[in-house]
């Protein structure tokens, strides 16, 4: 191989780690749902989470995390707002979202078929008295390297809600350990719901492992449901990997130049 089409490779390896870095979350989208017995669900549906709080009611569980609320569901996409969510051999029909095709309550929200980042999205009730963390414990961190946590968020209400004057804020609190401790907070009026946002946090892994956290909050009741989705922590490439394709691409360009006055 001459040495152009071997500089060629390489930039093109420094490339493709530069844009496609390892997400450390597992199942971050919450597209893998599975039942009591470990069986992954292939059925587009809203799938009620068993919580220890409450082992009574729900079958399912996100795989990969831990949910502690009382009443959360994994929505599924396009369906949110028009599919009663599934329990123990019946549905919860107080926790279908509120929006244009809910069977009871709706409304032109705002509320989109599906998150931006696609597929299926959480949903934990953030009333004082239900709300409870998501968990996981993310492994394979490489202490002093930089990372960035990020995931998109929204605020919405269950057709359950019955607070008809007060306005919800409402919000995720978010820890990775003690490298990241953040909060993002909305209001939303009855019935509403506030769009969803991207947020990021860029840290310095001073642990291999650490719990990662997201806490549903809100200051009413009348359900407020906290959204979560495309949850991921990749590691930033180091400045030198920058600088390698950076150079890389220049001599790229540089025989090319030369290729073409040459002709």
């Amino acid at each position: 191989m001459s040495p152009f089409k071997n500089t060629l490779a390489a930039v093109a390896v420094l490339a493709t780690s530069a844009v496609s870095a390892q997400n450390l979350v597992q199942n971050g989208s919450f597209d893998q749902v599975a039942n009591s017995s470990g069986v992954l669900q292939t059925k587009t549906d809203n799938y009620g989470l068993t919580s220890a709080r409450d082992t009574g009611n729900f079958d399912f569980h996100a795989v990969g995390w831990t949910n502690q609320d009382f009443l959360a569901i994994v929505y599924g996409s396009g369906i949110g707002d028009s599919v009663y969510p599934l329990t123990k051999g019946s549905t919860r029909e107080d926790m279908a979202l509120i929006g244009p095709n809910s069977p009871t309550k709706a409304t032109n929200n705002g509320l989109p078929a599906a998150s931006p980042a696609g597929g299926n999205y959480y949903g934990a009730d953030a009333g004082a008295t239900f709300a409870g963390a998501l968990t996981q414990t993310v492994s394979g961190m490489v202490v002093g390297q930089q990372y960035t946590l990020s995931f998109w968020w929204a605020g919405a209400q269950a057709t359950g809600a019955s607070n008809t004057a007060q306005a919800l804020n409402m919000g995720w609190d978010v820890s990775l350990g003690s490298d990241v401790q953040a909060s993002v907070q909305t209001n939303i009026a009855y019935k509403g719901f506030s769009g969803w946002t991207q947020a990021s946090y860029t840290f310095t892994a001073t642990s291999a492992s650490e719990l990662l956290s997201f806490l549903p909050t809100s200051t009413a009741g009348s359900p407020p449901m906290s959204l979560l989705d495309g949850v991921s922590i990749v590691a930033v490439p180091e400045p030198q990997t920058w600088a390698m394709l950076a150079a890389g691409l220049g001599l790229v360009a540089f025989v090319q130049r030369r290729r073409s006055a040459q002709r």
